[in-house]
């Protein structure tokens, strides 16, 4: 199908937040009809309100329900967190007035997501999981939030939670598990955060960077700029807890602040500066207005300034602890306002070496970009080392060019698979893994090191193979990353996901019905985006050779394809495949029955019309056995060869010679009493033709 004729739609795990109105059939036949669109205008208002500030969207509002989603359109890797945030919100809203209660229930799961607007009348999303999301809800207390298994598991580091009584859900064969989150155990975009639990290895070189950046700090007296840059999960955060326990140790006078830029909530700009100024303050989230600003003071009081800057200094930094005060941010003001900030921060260098981590900058408005260029730009003695870590989205943004020029980069690539196995070995403490577990998990990790702790902690718990399962956690992850990529860009990835691990520009415009040229300015785009790689040498003549950067973009990526869409890219790719030179074909042929088996099955999944693809892939997959065999690879011929016989009739004339193919090839590998009964079933079948003779 062309990509102009496609319609965007894929299947993504979402969470989804269901409220409801307690009591209001009841209240509304006491009040006027007037009162009752009030107090429902004033619900969905606040409602829409709650969710979108947490990064959902409203898809229905259904009565005195409403039903958010998060991960659609847009998929951020802790909508579970989001979700669960919001839902707490709006039940807190709701308690603080008398004319209204609500609760709600929160449901993680797959669900088939509509990426643009429809004319049909139907929401976003569709699927059982928010029938169920129904259904908690509808259990959860007055003012209260129940959330559904996998939401728990996906957020049980962030939220303190009492485990309830299984309910019985209407629909359901078993009793659903649910748990009511009481608070939040840290804060927004911390809940992923490790720091120091895990061995730091392979990480030598970017640690001496570091390590010589500070000594810089130190000795020349100046501001020093490092950028921690990589994908999420590949150790930035490791490497910045290494980095503070050296300096700790070399400095114990040191001073240490951090901020994170948060991708979402109120008073979300400048975030980062707040949680700086608060820490050196000792400003605490439960302090009230008149205990911050004493302590805010006493810090400014302790800088030894004259009282004039001390009135400047603070009339400057009053906001970003959440006193009443003015920031600046017009160009005329802003000056100013950089300057006091900026003050602040040369006087508690001239105290102690100071170093400032700016944590995950990308999420950082155009501001926060300015004020830490101007930190690293600026002139005079500022001796403090200024860490950055971001992803490497960080890097597109004009505002941040000229900052990174002032400082050093550091990219970080994923780790071998020796260093990645160190990781793991130290994940399973004394219990050796058996070598197929560690090879499947270096395989699914790819030298991603939460990847790899998360394939652990599967095998760990659950004691499942990480080669057959992929946590909500990495998929959210990935799938927030395939977001960053454009419409376009996004829909070669999931083409491409269908051909393969490897990939080139003839299968995708044979598949895409595209132009090449355009098709080629996508995929160095991907390349540039760090999604995929071009490989130096290919595989097919005069084609360049492409392959996806880590195994789990393209796992995700061609998870989120409907059914329908996947059977006609495997059919197409598969015909690009048998157009290939045909003399040979033989070393195609486990390729071609893979995408004509694959095809086959989802149009009986999806209850299309099959065509001749079984006598297609039953060949396809004839040749592939056959292939197998000439390499000795019998297990993979028997398996290939009993493909081809699901998929051939009796009566057909090759079946027959299937069934003595696959009795050899089982004789050989040991298989004697399959063997037998199958020779057996041939000669029956062959008395019976006879007889009829």
């Amino acid at each position: 199908m062309s990509e102009q004729g496609r319609a965007r739609e894929e299947r993504r795990v979402v969470t989804v937040v269901f409220t409801d109105l307690v009591g209001f059939t009841e209240r509304s036949e006491e009040l006027d009809p007037e009162d009752v669109r009030a107090m429902l205008t004033t619900y969905y208002a606040q409602a829409r309100s709650t969710f979108e500030e947490h990064g959902g969207t409203v898809d229905k509002f259904i009565g005195d329900a409403v039903l958010a989603v998060f991960g659609a359109p847009v998929a951020h890797e802790d909508d579970p967190e989001r979700a669960v945030r919001a839902a707490l919100a709006i039940c807190e809203w709701a308690r603080g007035r008398d004319d209204i209660e609500l609760r709600a229930g929160v449901n993680t799961g797959t669900a088939f997501v509509a990426l643009e607007p429809s004319t049909t009348g139907m929401g976003i999303v569709a699927g059982d999981m928010i029938n169920t999301a129904s259904r908690i809800q509808s259990a959860a207390p007055t003012g209260g939030v129940l959330v559904g298994e996998e939401t728990f598991r996906a957020t049980q580091d962030v939220f303190e939670y009492a485990e309830r009584e299984p309910i019985a859900a209407k629909g359901k064969t078993e009793p659903v598990d649910v748990w009511e989150p009481l608070t939040a155990l840290v804060g927004i975009g911390a809940g992923a955060r490790r720091r120091g639990d895990t061995p730091l290895v392979g990480r030598e070189d970017e640690l001496g960077l570091l390590r010589d950046a500070f000594d810089r700090a130190r000795s020349l007296g100046g501001p020093q700029l490092v950028t921690l840059v990589g994908v999420p999960g590949i150790g930035k955060t490791r490497l910045v807890s290494e980095l503070e326990r050296i300096a700790r140790e070399s400095e114990p006078g040191l001073t240490w602040l951090e901020g994170r830029s948060v991708p979402y909530g109120s008073g979300a700009s400048f975030w980062a500066l707040g949680e700086m100024v608060k820490a050196e303050a000792g400003i605490l989230e439960t302090d009230d207005a008149a205990t911050a600003e004493a302590k805010l003071d006493e810090a400014i009081g302790a800088l030894g300034v004259a009282s004039s800057d001390a009135r400047w200094l603070t009339g400057h930094l009053r906001p970003l602890v959440g006193l009443a005060g003015e920031v600046g941010l017009r160009e005329e003001q802003q000056e100013g306002t950089f300057a006091a900030w900026r003050r602040f921060f040369e006087l508690l260098a001239r105290r102690a070496p100071l170093v400032l981590l700016f944590d995950d900058l990308q999420w950082a408005d155009d501001d926060v970009l300015s004020f830490v260029g101007e930190l690293a730009e600026g002139e005079g003695a500022f001796p403090a080392l200024v860490v950055a870590t971001a992803r490497p989205e960080l890097l597109e943004r004009p505002r941040w060019s000229g900052a990174s020029a002032a400082g050093t980069t550091v990219s970080l690539g994923p780790l071998d698979d020796r260093e990645t196995l160190s990781i793991v070995r130290s994940l399973s403490g004394s219990g050796r893994l058996e070598p197929d577990t560690e090879s499947a998990l270096l395989e699914r990790a790819a030298g991603n090191p939460l990847y790899a702790e998360e394939f652990m902690r599967i095998v760990a718990d659950a004691g499942r193979d990480p080669g057959e399962v992929l946590p909500d956690s990495v998929k959210g992850i990935v799938a927030a990353r395939l977001d960053l990529a454009l419409p376009a860009e996004k829909d070669v990835l999931q083409d491409a996901a269908v051909i393969g691990q490897v990939f080139w520009p003839g299968a995708l415009t044979h598949v895409r019905e595209s132009d090449r040229q355009g098709l080629v300015g996508s995929l160095a785009e991907l390349e540039r985006k760090e999604f995929v790689l071009r490989a130096t040498t290919s595989t097919v003549a005069g084609e360049t050779e492409h392959a996806f950067r880590h195994p789990l973009i393209r796992e995700v990526a061609y998870e989120q394809i409907p059914r329908a869409r996947r059977a006609t890219t495997h059919r197409v790719t598969a015909e690009w495949i048998a157009s290939l030179p045909a003399d040979r074909a033989e070393g195609r042929a486990e390729m071609l029955a893979h995408h004509y088996a694959q095809a086959l099955d989802y149009l009986r999944a999806t209850g299309s019309d099959i065509g001749d693809l079984p006598s297609r892939a039953s060949r396809a997959l004839r040749e592939a056995g056959d292939h197998a065999r000439a390499l000795q690879s019998l297990d993979v011929a028997v398996a290939r060869y009993r493909q081809a016989l699901e998929l051939v009739e009796v009566d057909d004339e090759s079946h027959v010679e299937l069934e003595l193919v696959l009795a050899e090839v089982e004789l050989r590998t040991g298989a004697v009493d399959q063997a037998r009964t199958r020779l057996s079933g041939v000669l029956e079948t062959a008395r019976a033709l006879s007889r009829a003779d």
